[in-house]
């Protein structure tokens, strides 16, 4: 296990701030990537269990002192995300790109219907449900496909290097022949 260098600190304080405009820069129609939910689980791969939870609450909560009407929800929500990190980094390889993609799935599908439950009120959002289901889905989608293209990016970068990479691409290592 390693630190946060620097670099990921600024990271997530230059997607705080830019993370709106990059929304809409990035958007198809209603939908567009949660830019900070792929950021925290790129910098969480391999991260300590309490480094994930600290610089999750303190995002939320840096959230919400710019973009919130008042603190907590969105701390909540990152805190929870970083839980829910931390569970799936102990069950499965961060090599496992169809995993990370299908939680990153979920958990932007349960980050949209929180933020637009909390835009409109509970009431309003079970009466027009229908309204936000493309929405929500389709933004949740998005993230999905961004996170698994990442992932598989990283994943090809990781493994090109080394006796590792001999070994998946020829079936053994050097110590084998």
């Amino acid at each position: 296990m390693y630190n946060y260098r620097w670099y990921a600190y600024v990271l997530i304080a230059i997607a705080l701030i830019i993370e709106p405009f990059i929304s809409k820069w990035f958007s198809i129609g209603v939908a567009y990537p949660d830019i900070l939910l792929i950021l925290m689980l790129m910098l969480s791969m391999g991260k300590k269990d309490n480094q994930i939870l600290i610089v999750s609450a303190a995002t939320g909560f840096v959230y919400d002192m710019l973009y919130g009407r008042f603190l907590g929800p969105m701390t909540v929500l990152f805190f929870l995300r970083g839980l829910l990190t931390i569970v799936i980094g102990r069950r499965f390889k961060q090599e496992n790109v169809l995993m990370l993609t299908l939680i990153g799935f979920a958990m932007a599908l349960v980050s949209r219907v929180y933020t637009i439950i909390l835009t409109v009120g509970f009431k309003d959002f079970f009466r027009a449900f229908g309204m936000f289901i493309a929405d929500i889905v389709f933004s949740a989608l998005y993230t999905a496909v961004i996170i698994m293209v990442i992932t598989t990016v990283m994943f090809l970068i990781y493994n090109s290097y080394g006796r590792r990479s001999k070994r998946l691409l020829y079936g053994k290592n050097n110590r084998d022949t």
